[in-house]
C-alpha cells in the first residue's frame, strides 16, 4: 500500500512539475510575444514619424521589403539577426527623435541668393533658353535646384561627376532620368533621337548639375538636344562651366555653345540674409552669434560648412543640457574647419 502511495505521489509530483513547465513556457511565450507587439507599434510609429514607407524602412534596416511586411503584420517571426537589426533601427530613430536639437539640413529658404537661382531658372525653362549658373562650391545651388525640380512640371535634373569621362556615359544618365531606354549597346547616336522625341512639347527644363565634369562633346550633344526638342537647358557648377566656355585654348571650340546662353548668374559668396535666414532655422538670432556664422559664412565651403557647424554646435548642446551659444558655435567651427 506505502509503495503504491508513494508512486501516486510521485504521479502527481510530475504531473505537477510538467504542468509548472508548461505553464513556465506559456509564460515565455506570452511575454516573447507582447514584447513583439511592443517592437511592431513602434516600429510602426517611427515610420509615420518620419514618414517612411515600409520599403523606405526596410532599406534603412538592411531587411527585404516582404519580410518587413509580414514581421509588421505578425504573420513572420524574424530570424535573431534579423530582429537585432530591426531593434538597432527602432533604438537609432528613437534616438535621434529625442536629438530634436540636432536636426538635418534646413529646407531651402527663399534667401537673396536662393531668389536669383530660382529666377535663372525659370527664365531657363519660360524662354526655353539656356542659362549658366556657375560660382563656388557650397553656396546652395544644388539645394535651389532641388527645391525648383519639386514645384515645377517638367524638370529633370542630372547631376554629373568625375566618372563621367565621355560622351555615351553622359547621354546615358540623361536618359535614364528622362526615363528613356533603347535596346542593344549604349550609345549617344541611339540615345539622341529618343531623347528628342520624350522631351520635344514638354516646355521643359533640363538641369546639368556639376557641368564642369562634362567635356565639349557632351556639352555639344546637350545644346542639340535643346536646340531640336526646344527645351531650356540649365548648366550648373563651379567656376569653370563658365571659364571653359569664354576662355582657354579652345574657346573657340566653345564658341557655338557659348552664343546660346541666353543668361549667366556668377555666384562668389553667399549674401549675409542668407546666413541670417539659415541661422534663425537652427534658433539662432542673437548679433553675437550671427556676426560669427556670417564670417563662416564668407569662408571656403560657405554655406555648406555653415550648415555642419550649427548641426554640431546644436548636438553640443543638446548634450550639455544648454541652448546653443557663441563657445558652442566656435567649438564647433575648430572641428569642422579642421575636418575640411
Amino acid at each position: 500500500m506505502n509503495r503504491l502511495e508513494n508512486q501516486v505521489d510521485e504521479n502527481n509530483e510530475e504531473q505537477g512539475t510538467i504542468e509548472d513547465r508548461n505553464q513556465e513556457q506559456n509564460s515565455l511565450k506570452s511575454e516573447q510575444s507582447e514584447k513583439l507587439d511592443v517592437l511592431r507599434k513602434r516600429a510602426k510609429a517611427l515610420m509615420a514619424e518620419f514618414g517612411l514607407s515600409q520599403n523606405q524602412a526596410s532599406k534603412e534596416i538592411g531587411v527585404s521589403g516582404a519580410m518587413l511586411n509580414q514581421w509588421l503584420s505578425g504573420k513572420y517571426t524574424a530570424e535573431a539577426k534579423s530582429e537585432q537589426k530591426i531593434c538597432r533601427w527602432i533604438e537609432f530613430k528613437t534616438e535621434k527623435l529625442k536629438i530634436n536639437a540636432f536636426p538635418d539640413d534646413p529646407d531651402w529658404q527663399a534667401t537673396p541668393t536662393g531668389k536669383k537661382i530660382i529666377n535663372v531658372l525659370t527664365y531657363a525653362q519660360m524662354a526655353r533658353d539656356i542659362a549658366v549658373i556657375y560660382g563656388s562650391a557650397g553656396i546652395g545651388k544644388s539645394k535651389t535646384i532641388e527645391h525648383y525640380s519639386n514645384l515645377n512640371p517638367s524638370v529633370w535634373v542630372v547631376t554629373m561627376n568625375k566618372t563621367i569621362k565621355n560622351l555615351n556615359i553622359a547621354m546615358q544618365l540623361i536618359a535614364e532620368t528622362v526615363g528613356v531606354k533603347i535596346s542593344g549597346s549604349p550609345t549617344a547616336f541611339k540615345f539622341f533621337r529618343p531623347l528628342v522625341n520624350a522631351l520635344k512639347g514638354t516646355n521643359g527644363l533640363l538641369i546639368i548639375d556639376e557641368a564642369q565634369h562634362l567635356n565639349l562633346g557632351s556639352l555639344e550633344a546637350i545644346r542639340g538636344l535643346h536646340d531640336e526638342s526646344k527645351i531650356g537647358i540649365a548648366l550648373v557648377g563651379n567656376e569653370s562651366v563658365y571659364g571653359q566656355l569664354t576662355g582657354g585654348k579652345r574657346s573657340a571650340e566653345f564658341a557655338q555653345l557659348f552664343s546660346r546662353v541666353g543668361k549667366r548668374l556668377r555666384l562668389v559668396k553667399p549674401h549675409s540674409e542668407d546666413i541670417l535666414a539659415i541661422a534663425k532655422t537652427f534658433g539662432i538670432e542673437s548679433k553675437i552669434e550671427c556676426d560669427f556664422l556670417k564670417d563662416i559664412g564668407t569662408r571656403e565651403g560657405a554655406l555648406r560648412g555653415l550648415i555642419k557647424t550649427l548641426r554640431l554646435a546644436s548636438l553640443t548642446a543638446y548634450g550639455a543640457k544648454e541652448k546653443v551659444s557663441l563657445n558652442h558655435i566656435q567649438e564647433a567651427w575648430i572641428n569642422v574647419s579642421r575636418d575640411n
